[in-house]
């Protein structure tokens, strides 16, 4: 019997925020992610900021950082966290 093919994930999907963790999980709570304007470490940054916690994000590069922000603010939601940025040279 042949397991149903999943569907591809294109390069600007992005997944569901909603699910297995608790709205709140992280209120109350900062981290700092590193290289977090792409990739990974944004996608790790995403999911802190909409978990509540307070998150600062550091990159090298300022129009990474600016991108970054652009994104979250589009997404914040009533039970999202505050959100900072760090330029590192």
């Amino acid at each position: 019997m042949a397991a149903a093919a999943e569907a591809p994930c294109r390069a600007d999907c992005e997944p569901p925020l909603t699910g297995v963790f608790s709205e709140r999980l992280f209120q109350g709570q900062c981290a700092l992610v590193t290289g977090g304007g792409t990739g990974i470490g944004f996608a790790i940054a995403r999911l802190l900021f909409h978990l509540g916690a307070s998150v600062m994000i550091a990159a090298r590069r300022e129009a990474i950082l600016a991108e970054a922000r652009t994104r979250l603010e589009a997404e914040r939601t009533p039970t999202s966290g505050q959100i900072g940025f760090i330029k590192v040279y």
